[in-house]
C-alpha cells in the first residue's frame, strides 16, 4: 500500500469509526441515564473486547497461504481451467469434437458433470 492510499484509507475509512465509536461512548457515559455505572463500564469494556475478539477469531482462521485470484497467475487453477476451455473451443471450432462431446468436456471443466 502506498503512502497515499494509507492516508486516504485513515481519513475515509479510519478517522470516520473512530469518531462514530467515540460519539457511542460519550453517549453511553453521559446521556444513558438508565443504565447504572455498572453497566455503562460493561458496554465500554464490550466496545474494547469486541474488536479484539474479532481480530484473533480472524488471526486463528485465516487461510495459511493465499489463495488464487479469480484472474488466474502462471499455473493457477483459474488460468489452467481457462486454457482448457480455450483447447476445446479450438478444437470444436476446428470440427474435432462434436457438440455433444463440447458441451459435456465443458461441463467437467467447470465441475457440472
Amino acid at each position: 500500500m502506498s503512502r497515499t492510499e494509507a492516508l486516504a484509507f485513515f481519513i475515509l475509512v479510519f478517522l470516520p469509526v473512530l469518531a462514530f465509536w467515540i460519539a457511542a461512548v460519550v453517549h453511553i457515559l453521559t446521556r444513558r441515564r438508565d443504565l447504572s455505572a455498572k453497566r455503562k463500564v460493561l458496554w465500554i469494556a464490550g466496545f474494547f473486547v469486541a474488536p479484539t475478539i474479532a481480530l484473533l477469531a480472524y488471526l486463528a482462521f485465516r487461510p495459511s497461504r493465499p489463495r488464487g485470484r479469480a484472474s488466474g497467475g502462471e499455473g493457477s487453477p483459474a488460468r489452467s481451467a481457462l486454457d482448457e476451455i480455450a483447447g476445446l473451443s479450438t478444437r470444436h471450432a476446428a470440427g474435432e469434437m462434436s457438440d455433444e462431446e463440447y458441451t459435456r468436456r465443458t461441463s467437467e471443466v467447470f465441475g457440472l458433470a
